[in-house]
């Protein structure tokens, strides 16, 4: 496998601030994942392997309640332990879903 392959498989963790690499098919960096309990990985998981997509895109996921809930708890969590803000777009994601609209 190139280099380039393993490139393009990579984002930025989702956690505020944090500018660590990692897998797409990760939501946060290993260190930020590594402080998640154990219940809200499993949430985040079940979620992810509840789409109906093998390996869905950012908007899928995005779209999704049930993962942009579970997410924006992880996101919520680490900003607490964190001290930081929780600033999450799978909050947004996740409001907008309770009250009925589709994110674009």
């Amino acid at each position: 496998m190139s280099n380039w392959s393993k490139i393009e498989r990579m984002h930025t963790c989702s956690v505020n601030g944090c500018t660590w690499a990692s897998e797409r098919r990760l939501f946060t960096c290993m260190p930020h994942w590594l402080k998640v309990p154990q219940d809200l990985q499993s949430k985040v998981w079940d979620a992810y392997r509840a789409l109906p997509q093998k390996r869905p895109d950012r908007q899928t996921l995005l779209n999704d309640p049930a993962y942009c809930q579970a997410a924006a708890a992880v996101i919520e969590h680490l900003a607490a332990a964190e001290g930081r803000a929780p600033l999450s777009e799978w909050r947004t994601a996740a409001a907008g879903h309770e009250h009925g609209a589709a994110t674009a």
